[in-house]
């Protein structure tokens, strides 16, 4: 006997996740963004300065 395949749901039908928003608060992100990435430019920056200390041939 044969084993029966599983029954899925048809790809067709998507899943709706209510909490997933995706224009609701974008205004409100982009701030977020470019803080995050200025600090992270910050941090290379300062990263680079200490190992050239470190490794000469930076």
């Amino acid at each position: 006997m044969a084993p029966r395949p599983a029954v899925t749901k048809p790809a067709s039908s998507p899943v709706v996740d209510s909490s997933i928003s995706i224009d609701g608060d974008r205004d409100q992100n982009v701030g977020a963004i470019i803080v995050d990435a200025i600090a992270a430019a910050v941090a290379i920056a300062f990263t680079v300065l200490l190992a050239q200390d470190v490794i000469p041939f930076l």
